[in-house]
């Protein structure tokens, strides 16, 4: 094949560069990638688990047993939203969620966009008019509160059939939920909005091995997300005076799946069931576990700084270093624990005076 003879008066292709800033030039305008936006939550512990709050644009789960404030997390997350000029879309997928119990954990509910859809077909509709319509400089958060509990369709006409719900619903249901998220999440993230889906786990029957606990509705759900956290309850607590008388409990929060922090931190928020999450409670054990801060005889000493544990939020006030991300992993040392317990007492912890 004859060789392509050079026009005169063609322009030669400029020299590649060595310089970093301009391949980084380069590379933003490819991509044109925009870095991830927080919405703290005023829980030291929970943000710093998480990274440095709640991410926007993102798809969150929240997993857990009954009972063990997931609800309640998340209409946290929509106080946070709220403080920040934001809006909050909740679905109750469930039908189940008390007005004056969100209220209490400080919901704005004349400013709350509550829908109850039916059906997974409703729910994906539903998403799809707010991928549309949503702004993109507000902060904009989508609740899904019990997300698996959703029928289809088709099972609500087999239940008013003869011959009743057959038994590959639960196939029907998981594909229509993916169907659902899978075609509008994109969209969600490109409008910057947050997606938050609260799932239980059941237990699943494994008959060649032992069975373990799973989230319902599929796999697509843990599969897709860029935050997945488990709740776990621990001990409960009860009235200065009044063993009996119960007024929250210990919530134990593990980052399953995180795409901003290292995963698989763990940390304990004391939950009381008129206020919500205590914003300080577990801060100084969680400093203390990932090496922030260092226990000595009962004390906490930063910086040549000692201290009290009921001192940590004047401290971190003081000290908004305290408040700065944790970008390593500190590993527990074999034959230590964590300075919390890790089983659930048979008799309730009384609350401290103080």
């Amino acid at each position: 094949m004859p060789r392509k003879k050079k026009q005169k008066g063609e322009p030669k292709p400029p020299p590649l560069s060595n310089d970093s800033s301009a391949w980084t030039r380069l590379l933003a305008s490819m991509h044109g990638y925009e870095p991830v936006e927080w919405i703290r939550l005023n829980v030291p512990a929970l943000d710093l688990a998480i990274g440095q709050g709640i991410p926007r644009g993102r798809f969150v789960t929240v997993v857990g047993e009954p009972k063990t404030a997931k609800t309640a997390f998340v209409l946290t997350c929509c106080t946070a939203f709220q403080r920040a000029g934001g809006l909050v879309i909740y679905l109750d997928c469930e039908h189940k969620l008390d007005r004056d119990f969100a209220v209490k954990l400080g919901v704005d509910w004349s400013k709350i966009y509550y829908e109850r859809p039916d059906n997974i077909q409703e729910f994906g509709k539903i998403l799809g008019r707010i991928s549309e319509t949503a702004p993109s400089k507000t902060p904009v958060i989508v609740v899904a509160d019990g997300l698996a509990a959703l029928p289809g369709a088709e099972e609500l006409v087999d239940l008013l059939s003869d011959e009743g719900i057959s038994m590959t619903e639960g196939l029907h249901r998981a594909k229509g939920l993916t169907q659902a998220i899978r075609t509008t999440l994109l969209r969600l993230s490109k409008k910057n909005v947050t997606l938050m889906a609260i799932n239980q786990i059941r237990v699943k029957i494994n008959p060649f091995g032992p069975s373990g606990k799973e989230p319902t509705g599929g796999s697509h759900l843990k599969y897709s997300s860029a935050l997945s956290l488990m709740f776990r309850a621990k001990e409960k607590i009860s009235k200065v005076g009044d063993r009996n008388l119960i007024v929250g409990e210990w919530i134990e929060v593990e980052v399953v799946k995180n795409t901003f922090a290292p995963p698989h931190r763990k940390v304990r928020c004391q939950f009381r069931y008129d206020t919500g999450f205590t914003p300080y409670s577990g801060f100084a054990d969680f400093l203390i576990r990932y090496g922030r801060i260092v226990e000595r005889a009962g004390f906490l000493v930063y910086k040549g700084h000692k201290f009290r544990k009921d001192e940590i939020g004047v401290v971190a006030g003081e000290m908004p270093e305290l408040l700065a991300p944790i970008t390593k992993t500190y590993e527990t040392p074999e034959g230590e624990t964590d300075s919390a317990p890790a089983s659930e007492p048979s008799e309730p912890v009384t609350e401290s005076p103080e």
